[in-house]
């Protein structure tokens, strides 16, 4: 395997954990906001709604917080892309 494609590798891989961490901490918050909900003797529709909120709110949250890692990725994923697509112009495939 060449060494544009480890890179890529190592992108997606950033990527997939990054995005893995964030549904990790949205499913423990979930959890946690669910049995406080329930221990409020909340309806059904109601503790969904809430929870629809909370996440909606969550995922918010998680855009401003990693806003400039996500900028910083999108750029590294663009110029991953360019290199791809340049390639055979550079002679490398």
């Amino acid at each position: 395997m060449d060494a544009l494609n480890r890179l890529i590798d190592g992108f997606l891989t950033l990527l997939s954990g990054l995005l893995g961490l964030v549904l990790d901490v949205l499913a423990a918050f979930e959890g946690w906001l669910r049995g406080r909900l329930e221990a409020m003797h909340l309806d059904p529709q109601t503790q969904t709604v809430v929870l629809v909120l909370a996440a909606i709110l969550f995922l918010i949250l998680a855009v401003r917080l990693l806003s400039g890692l996500i900028r910083v990725l999108l750029v590294l994923g663009l110029l991953l892309l360019l290199l791809q697509l340049l390639r055979p112009l550079l002679g490398y495939g």
